[in-house]
């Protein structure tokens, strides 16, 4: 999976990441601090190994943007004072209604704008349903399997202290989760809450079941929780799949009220 408008890059299985899993002890005081306690008591199943590699590819103000794979928000903090440290939030996993290109969901920091070669990413793919994440333009890392319209929670964080950048994604539907953390340097001038559609795949928009994202934040490099239309971002993206493709769009709704959701499908 990769920045917008780009492939993911040809590359990308030569380019080597050292992530290794959390603490787990540490890992549950992060999630305890934004996700709270009754997500920390449904942390049963730890995944800490990675599935082999696959063979078949498996992803089955306001802004508005056309872009070639993406669909969803992404608060945009090119020419601000402030850096995306963080991004999460739940959303649920999609599949594909009929056949159609490699699909994923995700939450992430970066890609959006002039840095677009380095992304840190965890989510979800639609076809062969894995929950995986990706130091983009390192190769994904599938970890465990995931059912439709299970419920995801991701986060991605950069920890200051030790200059790390660090993922947790935990499917809530079955208690399992995974973790990673590794030194790397991503773009932190955007968050993104994306449905993506690889450009190397077959050229239609797939038909999806709808995505939902829920109580979606990011937080800037000042510590500060910001719900996706803040004004702390310089503008709010809101990014529809529609450019050189025949077959429709996806369409991002409008923000729920409390600005922390909203819903992604056909249109």
């Amino acid at each position: 999976y990769g920045p917008v408008n780009s492939t993911q890059a040809t590359g990308a299985q030569s380019v080597i990441v050292n992530a290794a899993p959390i603490d787990d002890a540490e890992l549950r005081k992060h999630v305890l601090l934004t996700a709270g306690p009754a997500l920390v008591a449904k942390m049963l199943h730890r995944v800490t190994t990675s599935l082999p590699i696959q063979t078949t590819r498996r992803y089955v103000s306001v802004t508005t943007d056309n872009t070639d794979n993406w669909s969803g928000y992404a608060p945009n903090l090119a020419g601000a004072s402030h850096k995306v440290n963080e991004a999460f939030g739940y959303f649920t996993v999609s599949f594909l209604k009929t056949n159609g290109p490699d699909t994923a969901t995700w939450i992430g920091v970066g890609g959006l704008n002039t840095d677009q070669t380095h992304i840190v990413q965890a989510g979800a793919d639609a076809s062969m349903f894995d929950a995986w994440y990706e130091y983009y333009p390192a190769a994904p890392k599938y970890i465990y399997g995931v059912d439709p319209g299970d419920k995801m929670y991701v986060d991605v964080w950069f920890n200051q202290g030790t200059n790390q950048w660090n993922t947790f994604f935990m499917d809530e539907t079955t208690n399992t989760y995974s973790s990673s953390v590794a030194g790397f340097n991503a773009d932190q001038s955007s968050a993104d809450y994306i449905t993506e559609v690889q450009l190397d795949s077959p050229y239609n928009v797939p038909n999806i079941n709808p995505v939902t994202f829920s109580s979606s934040y990011w937080v800037d490099n000042n510590g500060s929780r910001q719900t996706l239309n803040s004004n702390e971002a310089a503008t709010l993206d809101k990014v529809y799949l529609d450019e050189d493709r025949s077959s429709g769009k996806l369409c991002p709704s409008g923000l729920v009220s409390s600005g922390d959701g909203f819903t992604i499908s056909n249109c």
